[in-house]
């Protein structure tokens, strides 16, 4: 089998046994993260728990930080020498966003990106202590493949169907 493909698999059983219960510990990971500045609002922000959950609690890595940057954002975990960029899959759309495409493209041209990961939960925003928030991986592309397959929306923003992914 192909390793690429036997690490997604492994990958989709992890993310779906995720079940996180928010702790204080949770709020102080996102709040910290609002404040570096990067994102518009603190919804948006929400959408990183998995990612930070697994960094934070579950040990998942990423390459050290490219120099001339303050930390790693070119991808969000590290796995089997993957290098994967979530992205959360909004309820009430068919779609995951892909924005910024031209640091995609430098980030894989780099070697720090190889793919992107569609995924999507249960509770998207407003998360209370003590909510229990699970997740359902859906698919996966490599990072070319991925803007390739995407619809352009604007000039530096696509969508991207979750059809289009690799389910297996």
């Amino acid at each position: 089998m192909n390793k690429v493909r036997k690490a997604m698999q492994e990958l989709a059983k992890i993310i779906n046994e995720i079940k996180i219960t928010v702790t204080p510990d949770h709020h102080d990971l996102l709040k910290r993260e609002y404040q570096k500045n990067t994102y518009s609002s603190s919804k948006n922000v929400d959408a990183l728990l998995l990612e930070l959950h697994m960094k934070n609690f579950m040990g998942f890595t990423t390459l050290d930080t490219v120099s001339n940057e303050s930390y790693q954002w070119r991808h969000d975990i590290m796995y089997k020498n993957l290098l994967i960029d979530l992205k959360r899959r909004p309820k009430w759309s068919q779609n995951i966003s892909l924005s910024k495409l031209f640091k995609l493209k430098e980030s894989f041209n780099m070697g720090q990106l190889t793919h992107i990961v569609c995924y999507s939960q249960n509770k998207e925003h407003n998360y209370s202590i003590g909510d229990r928030i699970t997740f359902k991986f859906e698919g996966w592309l490599p990072v070319m493949d991925a803007i390739n397959e995407s619809i352009p929306k604007s000039k530096d923003f696509n969508l991207l169907s979750k059809s289009k992914f690799i389910m297996e």
